[in-house]
């Protein structure tokens, strides 16, 4: 049952808004979303436990929960173990999102995001090292490699995720951002803010 003190993210994602050609992101922590259209809502990933080793408490509980048409999750978090690998290309009014979950590029995956023409990539950041796979903390792309697979995948907005919450598990969206300007200037970078809503319209960024 939804609690009748809802926290003001959910109360935004609740009653937002929208015309017919634009979605709303709202980063929760993580690989979190929630994204929303004029008549769907849809979680990717969200990690709404808490836990000992969290920076960032969760942004609303579980229960808090704004309704959704789909929960979509990636890897094996205390509360809901699934695949640990994982990743989806989600389209809502014409917007079509990749959300990575942890992956690093392997052969063939630039060519397949192409195919799929996604327009906004949510990409890890905090890279990967021997040390922390040796402790069985997953590796993912660091700042350089997310920017180059947004780049040569054709992806209009590249969203970091995967780099704030732990902190054995940090990643630096400052350096994404300068690699971006120096590298790949036609690629727009947004450092989303926990909890606050941002839009995108089909054709933002043409």
């Amino acid at each position: 049952m939804m609690s009748t003190h809802l926290s003001a993210t959910a109360m935004d994602i609740l009653n937002t808004q929208l015309p017919p050609d634009t979605i709303a992101l709202w980063w929760l922590g993580q690989a979190g979303f929630v994204l929303r259209s004029a008549h769907t809502t849809v979680y990717l990933d969200p990690f709404l436990s808490d836990h000992p080793a969290r920076l960032i408490p969760p942004l609303f509980r579980a229960e808090e929960a704004p309704p959704a048409v789909y929960d979509f999750g990636f890897v094996e978090h205390d509360d809901r173990p699934l695949y640990r690998y994982l990743g989806y290309v989600v389209e809502m009014a014409g917007v079509r999102v990749y959300s990575a979950g942890d992956t690093i590029v392997f052969d063939g995956l630039v060519e397949r995001l192409r195919r799929l023409e996604a327009d906004i990539a949510l990409l890890p950041i905090n890279g990967r090292s021997y040390f922390r796979e040796q402790l069985d903390v997953v590796g993912n792309l660091d700042e350089r490699e997310a920017a180059d697979l947004a780049a040569a995948a054709g992806m209009k907005l590249l969203v970091p995720t995967h780099y704030e919450m732990f902190a054995a598990n940090q990643g630096r969206p400052g350096v994404l951002v300068d690699y971006v300007r120096a590298y790949h200037p036609t690629l727009t970078c947004y450092i989303p803010a926990h909890g606050r809503r941002f839009t995108y319209m089909k054709g933002d960024l043409s």
